[in-house]
């Protein structure tokens, strides 16, 4: 099983949120990624528990297949559909 992030409060939606009020992507430090992660990590712990807060506040999560997750529910979205400042608002 996989959990996925309802719309329209995808992953995205609610990183793009939490940087705008945090003044943006610039202002939040991050660690480097290394040997080949995809992932950023959150430098400072308290921002660290801000975004799980926040996360926590806002996400609408549901349990499904892998299948659903990883190519049924992409199928109405297409690729690249969203550029990081584009999302959807959470509040």
């Amino acid at each position: 099983m996989h959990v996925d992030h309802a719309a329209p409060r995808t992953f995205l939606a609610l990183a793009t949120a939490f940087a705008h009020a945090e003044g943006g992507f610039g202002s939040i430090a991050v660690a480097p990624s290394v040997d080949g992660e995809i992932a950023r990590r959150l430098t400072l712990t308290s921002t660290r528990e801000q975004w799980v807060a926040f996360h926590d506040r806002r996400a609408r999560l549901r349990i499904v297949s892998p299948t659903t997750n990883l190519s049924t529910l992409r199928r109405g979205v297409p690729r690249g559909a969203f550029s990081i400042g584009s999302a959807p608002a959470c509040t």
